[in-house]
């Protein structure tokens, strides 16, 4: 950290240093960062934090705080409009799942415009036989990249909230997920997931 503050800017005249996800930094980093706060720096630097309370209060007492807020679907669609992008408030369950966020919001209605729609359809709710759910995961392994599959985890945790008051398809979704992570055969992790 100090040494990005402490050169000149390559290209613009000032400099800017953000942190995403401070509030993980580990205690040497965090001591390192405080030091940093305490010298007069030229530049701005700005920590990202969803849970500022978990940064030390000497680190906290140095800044300033702006804090940022979920929009609500009013200004959800003023924003989506003002991009150019109002087709995505067509798709209500897109708009609940981003929670305010239009970024979210853009970034999940295009990874659901990328996923194929028989796939979709198919997985509405989870397969109630043997054959469904390895012909799904046949389709889902050929079809689907790693990240696209990844994404369509979390998509499964949204549309199957009715069947998650079982714990088992929870967990099971979370296992799915961490396999995928492990580099696990996809076609195997699909066919666990969705056997019934």
């Amino acid at each position: 950290m100090q040494v990005a503050t402490a050169t000149s800017p390559l290209i613009a005249p000032y400099k800017i240093v953000v942190v995403e996800n401070a509030e993980r930094m580990p205690p040497t980093a965090a001591n390192a960062l405080l030091k940093t706060l305490e010298e007069p720096i030229s530049g701005t630097i700005i920590l990202i934090s969803s849970q500022p309370q978990r940064l030390l209060a000497t680190i906290t007492s140095r800044c300033q705080l702006v804090p940022f807020q979920r929009l609500n679907n009013a200004q959800m669609t003023t924003v989506l409009e003002n991009v150019g992008r109002s087709e995505i408030l067509n798709h209500p369950n897109v708009i609940q799942f981003a929670g305010g966020s239009p970024g979210i919001a853009i970034a999940y209605h295009d990874q659901l415009q990328s996923i194929p729609q028989s796939i979709l359809q198919q997985l509405i709710q989870p397969p109630s036989n043997l054959l469904t759910a390895l012909s799904i995961a046949k389709d889902i392994e050929v079809q689907l990249d790693f990240h696209q599959q990844l994404w369509l985890i979390d998509y499964l945790q949204y549309c199957w909230k009715e069947f998650l008051s079982d714990q088992n398809w929870l967990l099971k979704l979370e296992d799915a997920k961490n396999s995928l992570l492990k580099m696990a055969s996809p076609r195997l992790v699909w066919e666990v997931l969705l056997f019934p």
